[in-house]
């Protein structure tokens, strides 16, 4: 018995570590089932979306106006495949802009769950992105989840506008939403979008 309470101290010692030194929520297990989107419709996801705020992932530390676009891949015939190619952009701590761009597949493909799995630029081993909800026109509350060994998973969450600057109303309402949901937004930081420069999309926007 004494073992397995050395064991759990180490594992809530590390999650507390990893909280407040990284500001990334811990959670102890395997990532939990939250509820995504149902009848989502990638079509109307299109078109760029600005990132509000954030929890803390180690690819946007110093990280500002950040955006990203997205548009739905078709066929040979024309016809959505479902697939969502996107692009990233961000200017870093020294004003230099960057980007990266991928592809988001339905991780079940007979379902309409707004549950995909991300990779850019080749990388087969995709992180999950969820979209817990969205209106299409003004927000969307995003999701992932990674399991750190057997023991302890580690949750992302990014608030997204169709504006660089969101009205307090929708990002107070997207906060309420992850309350709902069981996750808290206490992690979140507001992502700087002043003095940026944004690119002119690559894709055309039909969210509208």
């Amino acid at each position: 018995m004494a073992y397995y309470v050395k064991v759990f101290m180490v594992i809530a010692a590390l999650s507390s570590i990893y909280e407040s030194v990284y500001g990334q929520s811990v959670g102890y297990g395997s990532c939990p089932d939250v509820t995504v989107l149902s009848n989502f419709d990638p079509s109307k996801y299109t078109g760029r979306w600005y990132e509000a705020e954030r929890m803390f992932n180690k690819q946007e530390v110093g990280g500002s106006c950040v955006t990203s676009d997205y548009a739905v891949e078709k066929d040979s015939l024309f016809r959505n495949t479902g697939n969502l190619f996107v692009t990233n952009t961000m200017k870093d701590r020294n004003g230099i802009v960057s980007s990266i761009s991928g592809k988001a597949v339905p991780l079940d493909e007979s379902s309409s769950e707004a549950k995909y799995v991300l990779s850019y630029d080749g990388n087969l081993s995709g992180g999950t992105y969820w979209v817990l909800d969205t209106d299409y026109n003004n927000y969307s509350v995003v999701y992932s989840c990674n399991s750190i060994g057997p023991v302890l998973n580690m949750k992302y969450v990014w608030l997204f506008t169709r504006e660089p600057e969101a009205p307090q109303y929708i990002l107070d309402y997207m906060k309420s939403f992850l309350k709902e949901k069981g996750l808290s937004s206490i992690l979140l930081g507001k992502t700087n979008q002043e003095n940026c420069n944004y690119p002119i999309s690559a894709y055309v926007p039909i969210y509208t």
